[in-house]
């Protein structure tokens, strides 16, 4: 009589007599830059993934590629003065509360040397939920303030259609409109401004959607039912008219960092007449994983 034995088994039975290879090749780096800003004094704010694992191989990889082995997943945040070649790590943190390969840290807004970081993904323990965490960094001092402006606004029944960073104090102003409830959209023209102080006070400014731009501590506005500008002091907390105000044109940058497609290098630009001219800064991915 022939004996048949189930695929499972025989697998098992290799396995257990070190017949089978390894079933992972060799470590692959995907490190890479992920995001870049450039503050004052030509400092460039900047997160990086330090990423190495190894895939699956043989039958490991089927059906669908198997599950990788990470060997290395971790987040930085860091600084580079362009002038000096100055680097400083400002957060190096190992990837234990997101799945494998997610936690990375994006650069939101930056105003002066304070920037908002965002970091999120799926949750390790639960694959089904995303999460998020928001800071405001300050680059001089290495402080990082966490803020849960989601779930401030949540709490408000807000929704956020533009998020402002207005100042190096770390003052944000969300335009905001109501969230739907039951179902049922709530008045689409009851939009408003809503600043969030840097004591973590939410305060209305107005009850519009036109935001024109900062000057000096002014948060200035535009109320279309009155066709009027006004202003609202950050710091004092005091409305003002504006009368025959005329909003002042942006600057245009003419300086600023990306990140190379590859995400190998960060990227300097300047504005000529001739369009934007780039050119990669000597800072190598080899210097920001830890040996």
């Amino acid at each position: 009589m022939r004996s048949h034995l189930s695929a499972a088994l025989v697998f098992g039975l290799l396995l257990g007599a070190g017949v089978l290879p390894g079933c992972h090749g060799p470590a692959q780096d995907h490190s890479r830059f992920e995001s870049a800003v450039l503050l004052r004094d030509h400092t460039v704010l900047f997160s990086f993934k330090h990423l190495v694992y190894r895939p699956a191989e043989g039958i490991a990889a089927f059906p669908d590629g198997g599950i990788p082995k990470y060997v290395t997943d971790e987040d930085l945040l860091g600084t580079y003065h362009i002038p000096s070649g100055a680097l400083r790590i400002l957060r190096r943190e190992p990837n234990r509360r997101w799945t494998d390969g997610q936690g990375r840290y994006g650069i939101q807004r930056s105003r002066g040397s304070v920037a908002l970081v965002t970091q999120g993904g799926q949750l390790r323990r639960d694959l089904s939920k995303s999460a998020f965490e928001d800071w405001l960094v300050d680059i001089d001092t290495g402080v990082f303030q966490t803020i849960d402006y989601r779930t401030a606004l949540a709490e408000r029944k807000l929704d956020s259609t533009g998020m402002y960073l207005v100042d190096a104090r770390g003052t944000l102003l969300f335009v905001t409109k109501p969230l739907e409830i039951a179902g049922e959209r709530r008045d689409e023209g009851n939009a408003a401004l809503l600043i969030r102080t840097p004591a973590g006070e939410y305060l209305q400014v107005a009850r519009t959607s036109h935001y024109e731009g900062m000057e000096g501590d002014d948060l200035v506005y535009w109320i279309p039912e009155t066709r009027r500008f006004k202003s609202f002091d950050v710091v004092t907390r005091t409305t003002r008219d504006l009368p025959g105000h005329r909003v002042r044109p942006q600057e245009d940058a003419v300086e600023g960092v990306s990140v190379e497609t590859d995400g190998q290098r960060l990227l300097f630009g300047r504005k000529t007449s001739a369009g934007w001219q780039y050119e990669p800064l000597p800072l190598e991915p080899d210097r920001l994983k830890k040996r």
